[in-house]
């Protein structure tokens, strides 16, 4: 991996960067405490995509690239 220029550590085959950012920082520390901060705790990939089919956006975007559903 000598084409990555900046330095890193490779934990469990992943390549993680040290982040100096603070705003970097802030989000990472967000979204590692809630993952999924707008979905319930009972939500599961059958409850999002029926959120999602009913959004007007989301299911235009879902029919525009194609997306099939398969169940």
């Amino acid at each position: 991996m000598n084409y990555l220029k900046k330095k890193f550590i490779l934990q469990d085959g992943i390549i993680k960067f040290n982040i100096n950012d603070n705003i970097t920082k802030e989000v990472t520390k967000f979204y590692t405490e809630s993952p999924f901060p707008n979905y319930k705790t009972n939500d599961n990939k059958s409850t999002i995509l029926e959120k999602g089919d009913k959004n007007y956006l989301t299911s235009k975007f879902k029919n525009f690239i194609g997306y099939k559903r398969i169940f």
